[in-house]
C-alpha cells in the first residue's frame, strides 16, 4: 500500500513538472513626450515627418498615415537591438521592428511607439543540422518574450526620441 502511494505521489509530481510553462509577452506601448518651444503646429509637423523618412529604415512603407490637420503621423521602423555585454554577441544581427504613432500640437509631440517585434535572424548551425535534420534556425519575428527584451526596445526608443528631439530644437543632425 505504501509503495502505491508514494508511485502515485512521485507519478502526480512528476506530472505537474510537464505542465507547459506560460509564455508572457512584454508588448506594452511605450510612450514618449517631446517638448519643442517655439515651433508651431505644422512646422513640428513637417520637421518630424521628414526625420521620420530621413532616420527610420522599415522593410514596408516607413509613412503609413499623415493627416496634417488631425496633426498625426504614424510611421514604421525598424532599429538595431541594443544588447550589451555578453547579450551582444548572442543578438549581433537582431532587430526590432516597431510602429510610430506622432502627434502633434503647437510646441509638443507625443510618441507612442508599438508593434514591438524581435526580428530574429536566419543562422546556419552544424551542431543543429546533425540534431535536428535542419541546417538554418530562425527568419522570425516575435513579441518581446522577457523584461530584458523588453527594456532593449525601451534603450533604442530612448535613442530615437532623443535625436528626434535634437533634429525638433535644431541641434541634431540632417
Amino acid at each position: 500500500m505504501a509503495r502505491i502511494c508514494v508511485s502515485l505521489f512521485m507519478l502526480l509530481w512528476m506530472a505537474g513538472c510537464a505542465a507547459p510553462q506560460v509564455v508572457r509577452e512584454w508588448n506594452f506601448p511605450v510612450r514618449s513626450t517631446i517638448e519643442v518651444a517655439g515651433l508651431a503646429g505644422d512646422q513640428t509637423f513637417e520637421k518630424t515627418r521628414i526625420w521620420f523618412e530621413r532616420h527610420l529604415r522599415s522593410s514596408g512603407p516607413i509613412i503609413e498615415y499623415a493627416n496634417r490637420e488631425a496633426g498625426v503621423i504614424v510611421a514604421n521602423g525598424d532599429m538595431d537591438y541594443p544588447a550589451s555585454g555578453l547579450e551582444a554577441m548572442e543578438r549581433i544581427q537582431y532587430t526590432i521592428s516597431f510602429r510610430v504613432r506622432a502627434e502633434v500640437s503647437a510646441g509638443r509631440l507625443e510618441l507612442v511607439f508599438g508593434n514591438l517585434l524581435i526580428n530574429v535572424p536566419k543562422y546556419y548551425s552544424r551542431r543543429a543540422e546533425y540534431l535536428f535534420k535542419r541546417e538554418y534556425f530562425g527568419g522570425y519575428s516575435r513579441p518581446p518574450a522577457s523584461m530584458a527584451e523588453y527594456q532593449a526596445a525601451q534603450r533604442g526608443i530612448a535613442i530615437i526620441v532623443e535625436e528626434l528631439g535634437n533634429w525638433l530644437r535644431g541641434q541634431g543632425r540632417g
